[in-house]
């Protein structure tokens, strides 16, 4: 069925199901605004769900996402017209009705990445009820996305703290009393947690943790949350201590190598788009055989349908470093990828790298890690300041007590890190405000098993560990890219990425920096005084020959005992 008829099908039946609610209420006369916000909520549920394409009735997954995300400005016109129609037919709850359709529409712009219409969607939807806490809260968050000054990151404060202080109304989805209270008391921790995290961006730690204190037995350092600006001096190695962990290099990949990732994967590239990509986007991956290193000429493992290209080449390139840096990582046969492409006030909650996020597991039940995790960065800054924040890796494995060391990784381009794939590691929110509205954090990256098990794609659904798609998919473009073509110069660059594997890295080694203490105690220590959390480049004294890599005035304090639960340490991202 031609797809535009499908879109009016769908948006007659929705204007009748209003239509016909509103009639019968108007003449009636229903004496609250209940039904109004339960008929708005369910049609601003459908549209968001229809808007990104996981109708499978409606719109197939497998469709091209600009079939899907075109079709906004429709749904705000049409969104506009219930507004109308709702305030007309209950003119006591209108303010309210408006405010949640408004929270709606600004959900499903943020959904698919039109983040400056959400946050106008979310300042009407203040407008109209000052003090909904969903409504300032959403708000606050969209403001914190937008801000590239100081007087930006000032209305994020004023905003959630009114969020805190906001309240629910009676009508709010016609929910009971006690499901009222529950998303009240939900809607005000987020709020509260949010202020925490920024106020310890923000370098105001003691109030962040005044906030804490009795909600959280543990919270991750200032040092980490307020992270210093990222060093001019880079440490370089080479190092002995501590390679079971993080490493990384500089100049990792030749110049005709990271061109072709930066457009391959830069922010305006249809990789993005055509995977319908946000920071809230699911997780989804693709997996590659490697070269046997033992036997460099021997034949890859390829699907039928999948042929050597340009990223595997590259992502070659990369093993050959990772299994210098990490020898252990010379048992890989399959490398896993993806990307992310994230403003700068966006992080990645601590996690671990696992086989199908963490569903596969391993003999003994335990979820599968791979040998080594690495990450390529891609973005340079903007107006001299870095995009986004570091990426921390911790000493923590999935059943050890709290780490006691953690090493940040600052964005720069071309800059190469791998570590231990079992560890606890995330992206920290960069803090303060974006050099710009557009700026991105741009990263790939690359994990290396010595086993992993490809998963079919379904109606063209992204996922975890799916094969790399061929040349002749016909919804995708992103892909064709990287498949070589005839020409003279698809030759040279297969040339070129011959003699580049042939030949060792030019790379030069550089040290993460240390951190001293992962996580601190909300409570002060015993002797009253607060754990240390950071050690500056001008605190930190390095042995001349490099034989040690931890500062000798290293004041780190290992969390004794069992771990906590993970709700009782707080990460505020």
């Amino acid at each position: 069925m031609n797809m535009d008829r499908v879109d009016q099908i769908w948006l007659g039946i929705l204007s009748l199901r209003l239509l016909c609610t509103c009639g019968a209420r108007v003449a009636h006369g229903s004496p609250n605004g209940t039904q109004s916000v339960e008929l708005l909520i369910s049609i601003c549920n459908d549209l968001s769900s229809a808007s990104l394409g996981i109708s499978p009735q409606l719109f197939p997954p497998h469709l091209p996402p600009k079939c899907r995300s075109g079709r906004i400005d429709q749904y705000k016109t049409h969104i506009d017209r219930l507004l109308k129609l709702v305030s007309l037919s209950s003119r006591s709850a209108s303010s309210l009705d408006d405010s949640i359709a408004y929270i709606r529409l600004g959900q499903i712009y943020e959904a698919i990445g039109k983040p400056k219409d959400a946050l106008e969607s979310y300042k009407k939807a203040v407008s109209a009820t000052p003090d909904l806490i969903e409504a300032r809260l959403r708000y606050a968050k969209a403001i914190r996305q937008d801000a590239i000054e100081q007087l930006g990151m000032d209305r994020v404060e004023k905003e959630l703290r009114e969020a805190i202080n906001g309240r629910q109304y009676d009508s709010y989805k016609g929910s009971s009393l006690s499901e009222q209270l529950d998303l009240v008391n939900f809607n005000q921790k987020v709020a509260t947690s949010t202020l925490v995290f920024f106020l310890y961006q923000e370098g105001r730690g003691d109030e962040a943790l005044e906030i804490l204190r009795g909600s959280f037995t543990h919270t991750l350092s200032r040092g980490i949350l307020h992270y210093p600006a990222a060093p001019s001096v880079a440490v370089h190695g080479p190092f002995r201590n501590d390679v079971r962990f993080v490493q990384g290099v500089e100049n990792a990949l030749p110049d005709f190598m990271l061109e072709h990732m930066r457009e391959s994967f830069s922010p305006g590239a249809p990789f993005w788009e055509e995977h319908d990509y946000t920071s809230a986007t699911p997780y989804f991956s693709y997996v590659h055989p490697l070269r046997d290193r033992k036997k460099p000429n021997a034949a890859l493992a390829f699907p039928t349908f999948q042929t050597r290209t340009k990223l595997d080449d590259i992502i070659e390139y990369l093993y050959n470093i990772a299994a210098d840096l990490f020898p252990q990582a010379k048992a890989a046969r399959y490398v896993e990828w993806w990307a992310h492409n994230r403003p700068h006030c966006d992080g990645h909650q601590l996690h671990f790298d696992s086989d199908h996020e963490g569903n596969a597991l391993d003999a003994s039940g335990a979820p599968r890690h791979p040998i080594v995790s690495s990450v390529l960065y891609l973005s340079e800054p903007v107006k001299g300041s870095v995009v986004g924040g570091p990426t921390l890796v911790t000493n923590q494995r999935l059943v050890d007590p709290l780490a006691d060391r953690g090493y940040l990784v600052y964005p720069k381009l071309n800059r190469y890190v791998v570590f231990d794939g079992s560890v606890l590691h995330g992206v920290i929110p960069g803090r303060g405000p974006a050099a710009s509205r557009d700026a991105r954090r741009v990263t790939f990256m690359v994990a290396f098993w010595a086993d992993i098990r490809t998963r079919p794609v379904v109606d063209g659904t992204p996922g975890s560990a799916r094969p790399f798609p061929g040349p002749r998919v016909q919804y995708l473009s992103w892909n064709r890219k990287h498949h070589y073509s005839a020409g003279e110069e698809e030759k040279e660059f297969a040339e070129n990425c011959r003699k580049a594997l042939q030949q060792r890295c030019q790379c030069v080694p550089v040290m993460p920096l240390p951190v001293s203490s992962v996580w601190e105690q909300v409570s002060p220590s015993e002797n009253g005084s607060e754990n240390e959390t950071f050690l500056s480049n001008d605190d930190v004294m390095w042995h001349e020959d490099f034989e040690e890599d931890i500062p000798l005035d290293y004041s780190g304090k290992t969390v004794l005992g069992p771990i906590p639960p993970y709700n009782e340490c707080f990460q505020g991202f």
